[in-house]
């Protein structure tokens, strides 16, 4: 996965450079063999990389900066390679530049390395952590790039393009594919569910006739964003026994996700409100309307005004749902 990101990155970043005015037969024209070279650069660098860094929890700080340094040769490897396939330009380096790139990548790879080995074993479930290892390994690929790009110059060589030329967008369409090829592999699926559903049905080992349209309904319910406003709310919970076999609960007809509930006007429950509901634990509901009102007679002013909201939402819930449990 390094090596396709570093190999891509950097065809990528060379599709933005427009030479003599963006005149077409004056660009960047690269040789597949040097281009398909500079690929396999970054993954044998980056593998013996993390080979010197070793797998045990406890690393050595040699061995460490070794496999900083092999990252960095793999990422400053393949951009000069990948320049080295350039047909019809001869590229032209400044020494500062040169220097600099390559402190960039040695640096910010041994930064990542350091942050992904020395303390894996307190970020095994950071995922915040793993994102911000992975954006300085990103800025250490592409702040090398485009300081060497910077002092890169391009000495013009022969116009004329041979049969054995890499296109420039053609780098640009294999960067795309490179990268859809890892998705797959690493379990994305560019495929129509019709088309897949009888193959993920019997590995998942479901017995279901109805497992394309229930994965469709997860996924539209799931866009819909029907989640309940912060707040307090009052919600119904049935469930009846099912014809065939299990149980149906009651749901939202269009949101099969959300239970059916109804909004207090309160933002919080403060701890006299959970005093109040507590008198009312294991009352069925109509007996539970029958104490609310009697409670916002006897009550306090405060406590009369809960009640009484109480009681409205859950007739409000009643009426909505139109359960004759009620």
């Amino acid at each position: 996965m390094g090596g396709v990101a570093i190999w891509c990155m950097h065809f990528t970043g060379n599709r933005t450079v427009h030479l003599a005015n963006g005149e077409l037969e004056m660009q960047v024209a690269y040789s597949k063999g040097f281009a398909a070279l500079s690929f396999f650069i970054p993954i044998f660098f980056l593998l013996s990389a993390f080979l010197a860094i070793g797998t045990n929890n406890a690393i050595s700080w040699w061995r460490a900066i070794a496999g900083g340094v092999l990252c960095g040769v793999s990422i400053c490897g393949m951009h000069y390679l990948g320049n080295t396939s350039i047909k019809n330009y001869t590229s032209v380096y400044q020494p500062a530049y040169v220097v600099g790139s390559a402190i960039i990548a040695v640096v910010a790879s041994n930064v990542t390395l350091f942050m992904l080995f020395d303390f894996k074993a307190t970020w095994t479930n950071s995922w915040r952590r793993r994102a911000i290892s992975a954006a300085v390994l990103a800025s250490a690929v592409s702040g090398m790039h485009w300081c060497a790009a910077a002092g890169t110059r391009y000495r013009f060589r022969d116009a004329e393009l041979e049969g054995n030329e890499l296109p420039k967008a053609a780098t640009v369409i294999v960067a795309i594919c490179l990268d859809a090829e890892w998705l797959m592999s690493a379990g994305y699926r560019f495929a129509e569910l019709h088309q897949v559903s009888n193959i993920i049905r019997p590995g998942m080992q479901i017995q279901s006739t109805e497992f394309e349209t229930k994965l469709r309904s997860t996924s539209a319910y799931a866009n819909k964003h029907n989640e309940a406003p912060p707040g307090v709310h009052i919600g119904f919970f049935a469930i009846r026994a099912s014809v065939r076999s299990g149980f149906d609960v009651l749901v939202q007809k269009d949101a099969r996700n959300v239970l059916p509930s109804m909004a207090l006007p309160l933002k919080t429950l403060d701890d006299w409100h959970l005093q109040l509901l507590k008198r009312f634990e294991n009352m069925p509901v109509s007996k539970r309307l029958q104490s609310l009102n009697e409670t916002s007679v006897r009550q306090s002013d405060q406590e009369s005004e809960f009640a009484a909201q109480l009681s409205e939402t859950i007739k409000t819930l009643c009426e909505w749902t139109q359960e004759p449990l009620f």
